[in-house]
């Protein structure tokens, strides 16, 4: 009678190790499933920085040329003053600090 309920004891604590065994093996592919979205996620976070680094580099490469459409600008804007007080005739200094406020405008929306 003895030997029944030890081979009962037996019966119940391999279908118990069997259970914790399947559990443990269901954690651990949620766990991989989990590791492989989060290596997901870091992939495309990384990705998202290198595009913002280089629409960063875009900007700053537009931002120069601006400023040195706008340095020209002033420069052209300080020869025509010049010629201005010299007396060169208004019609030609007009159309030519036209020219250049065009030209500027033209630059700065590039």
């Amino acid at each position: 009678h003895g030997f029944f309920v030890v081979v009962a004891f037996i019966f119940a604590a391999r279908a118990q190790a069997e259970q914790s065994l399947e559990r443990s093996q269901r954690q651990a592919v949620a766990l991989r499933e989990e590791l492989e979205d989060t290596k997901a996620a870091a992939g495309r976070a990384k990705q998202a920085l290198a595009d913002l680094e280089e629409e960063a580099a875009e900007m700053r490469r537009a931002g120069a040329s601006q400023l040195a459409a706008l340095e020209d600008s002033e420069k052209r804007a300080a020869v025509l003053e010049e010629k201005l007080k010299v007396g060169k005739p208004p019609n030609k200094v007009l159309f030519s600090f036209f020219f250049n406020q065009c030209a500027l405008v033209g630059a700065l929306t590039v």
